[in-house]
């Protein structure tokens, strides 16, 4: 992977980015956090992640680095892996996302000071929460949060307090206001 702590990730420049970027002129990165049980590979091959990638031209990255230092050390050699394949990264358009648990660590990932200095947003589909740690990053940031029928949501609509979160089925969790990352 190039990186000191031996990383499996993928990165995937679909045919709409190397048409219309270049080293010159780099391209969007959305990095792409799995779930629980699944792999790089796995998420890269069962999602639509590579149709979306082409569709609406960014260069997707897989990896299995679900901490925050992990992710803080994988950025530099993708950004080198997509040069290398003749395409740069756009410093100010990285991206990332999870699902399921790869949602709950993109929470935390929007919560740390380093990681919100080198990501312009954050998004997930049916992730978890855990309450931030003391000295979690208060900066308001772009968070896309997405969760379907039978995943774990607000039940009420606008600003969510710490401790109202309940999930469909009516059981219960806790996390901190989702205006405070």
């Amino acid at each position: 992977s190039g990186s000191t702590t031996q990383q499996t990730y993928i990165v995937y420049v679909p045919d709409s980015v190397k048409k219309n970027y270049s080293a010159t002129k780099p391209a969007p990165v959305l990095f792409c956090t799995h779930g629980a049980g699944q792999t790089a590979f796995v998420f890269m091959e069962a999602t639509d992640i590579k149709d979306a990638a082409e569709r609406h031209g960014f260069i997707a990255v897989t990896y299995d680095t679900p901490t925050t230092a992990d992710l803080t050390d994988l950025v530099p050699p993708v950004k080198q892996d997509c040069f290398g394949l003749g395409v740069a990264a756009d410093e100010t358009r990285l991206y990332v996302y999870g699902q399921s648990a790869g949602g709950g660590a993109v929470t935390n990932f929007a919560r740390d000071a380093a990681l919100v200095n080198t990501f312009a947003a954050f998004g997930h589909t049916s992730g978890t929460y855990s309450n931030p740690a003391a000295t979690s990053s208060t900066a308001l940031l772009p968070l896309y949060v997405i969760y379907g029928e039978y995943d774990y949501w607000p039940m009420k609509f606008g600003a969510v307090a710490a401790g109202e979160w309940r999930g469909s089925t009516g059981q219960s969790g806790s996390t901190a206001s989702m205006q405070n990352y």
